[in-house]
């Protein structure tokens, strides 16, 4: 929405040179850039003394050039079409450029770089600091603040003891424990009680409530289990609980029985049989997720189970069985 003259006067950048041209030698900078190329279309005489005023706009081309060497000054683009045709292809080593409008030819990721960059010094890196959101998201943090923040933000980060500790307001006094209900760590587990320190009873009340609460959910978990099963078609919910409770009594009878017997195979001295009683042992031992459930069409009447155990996809073979009615007409 801006004429030429508004754009280029709000975007260029104005240096004046010290010395003059000659002076500099073999430097490099965007000023002496600038100044060589308005001697090339407005003649040597124009940028041989000093104080040269060197008004210029960065393009996007050559590609891959330095900062430098795009330097364009801006009286180019108020020159007649054949001159700023010529020195444009020239400068930008475009001999098929067609389009001489400055909005195609200002490098405005540079810009954008410049203008972001001031935006972090002056509000970005501020309010960071301040443990403030970063105000402006289209300009994101540089790499060692994002670190910084991810750092303090972290969850899993550990957390420092002094968090948990605060100082006593001046003029308090310190709060120091009964010395005479102070048991002494050589005389720990010996029996020996403390001077003052009556009967521990609490820990043994504790326990006998506990142990009453442990009969009394046995002796409710048997009572349902002598109870018919649900029907888990009508109620699931009840179905699963009753599941549940068998589950748990079966592997009390399970941990028995291994304190009483082992919980290894019957022995078989061959490599073969030690390698099936170990994965034997590994797979009962283990947790199964099931993956799928398929009619084995080879045997009529059995299942395939996919199980995903210890990370490895095993197939087991479940023979379903079957009761079979028939209605007679007589007996």
């Amino acid at each position: 929405m801006l004429e030429d003259e508004d754009l280029i006067e709000l975007i260029c950048e104005n240096r004046s040179m010290s010395k003059s041209l000659e002076e500099y030698g073999n430097q490099k900078s965007t000023s002496i850039t600038t100044a060589k190329r308005l001697g090339e279309f407005l003649g040597e005489e124009m940028v041989k003394d000093k104080g040269l005023a060197c008004k210029y706009i960065i393009a996007d081309r050559p590609l891959n050039a330095p900062v430098t060497e795009r330097a364009i000054p801006t009286a180019i683009f108020s020159s007649d079409i054949a001159v700023k045709s010529k020195y444009l292809r020239r400068w930008l080593a475009d001999p098929s450029l067609e389009d001489f409008d400055p909005r195609s030819i200002i490098d405005w990721n540079y810009y954008r770089e410049r203008l972001a960059s001031v935006v972090q010094k002056i509000i970005t890196i501020p309010a960071a600091l301040q443990d403030v959101d970063n105000p402006v998201p289209r300009v994101a943090h540089p790499d060692w603040l994002q670190r910084k923040i991810d750092i303090r933000n972290d969850k899993m980060k550990q957390t420092s003891l002094t968090k948990f500790f605060k100082p006593a307001p001046k003029g308090s006094k310190p709060v120091m424990a009964d010395v005479t209900n102070v048991q002494d760590i050589e005389d720990f587990g010996n029996g020996v009680v403390a001077l003052g320190s009556g009967p521990k009873v609490g820990k043994v009340t504790a326990r006998k409530r506990k142990l009453a609460e442990k009969q009394t959910s046995e002796e409710e978990a048997q009572r349902l289990l002598n109870q018919p099963m649900p029907d888990p078609l009508v109620d699931y919910a009840g179905f699963l609980r009753y599941q549940k409770l068998k589950w748990r009594i079966q592997a009390k009878e399970k941990q028995r029985r291994d304190k009483l017997f082992g919980t290894s195979l019957k022995k078989d001295n061959s490599a073969m049989g030690n390698i099936i009683r170990k994965q034997a042992e590994s797979f009962t031992s283990s947790q199964w997720q099931i993956v799928q459930y398929s009619a084995d069409p080879l045997h009529p009447g059995s299942l395939k189970a996919f199980a995903l155990i210890n990370g490895k996809i095993q197939t087991i073979t479940i023979k379903v069985p079957k009761k079979i009615f028939i209605n007679f007409n007589r007996p």
